[in-house]
């Protein structure tokens, strides 16, 4: 008869899916962080996004198409005036080449 919880999770997975979240979420935050603070920094205005709405907006953004205005996202209103310009169409075009 063994006891216990009826829960025989192995530490070891549990350790390892919860550094794969950690690890996860510091590559988002550095993926959303990075951009905004070289392109606020380049206009005069060096902007640190805070930690939820960077990693919030970031996967809402992801969800809606990266190709849409990042500065829709509602999580990154508060930041409109310091995010990239969405990119148009003809702004693709003349970096390939076209």
């Amino acid at each position: 008869m063994s006891g216990g919880s009826g829960s025989d999770a192995d530490p070891e997975a549990a350790v390892l899916a919860m550094a794969s979240v950690f690890l996860g979420a510091i590559v988002a935050l550095v993926a959303v962080e990075w951009p905004v603070l070289v392109w606020s920094t380049v206009h005069g205005a060096p902007t640190v996004m805070d930690v939820p709405s960077a990693i919030g907006g970031g996967v809402r953004w992801l969800i809606v198409g990266p190709h849409h205005d990042p500065s829709a996202v509602p999580a990154w209103h508060a930041y409109r005036d310091v995010l990239p310009p969405p990119r148009t169409r003809e702004t693709r075009g003349r970096r390939r080449g076209q």
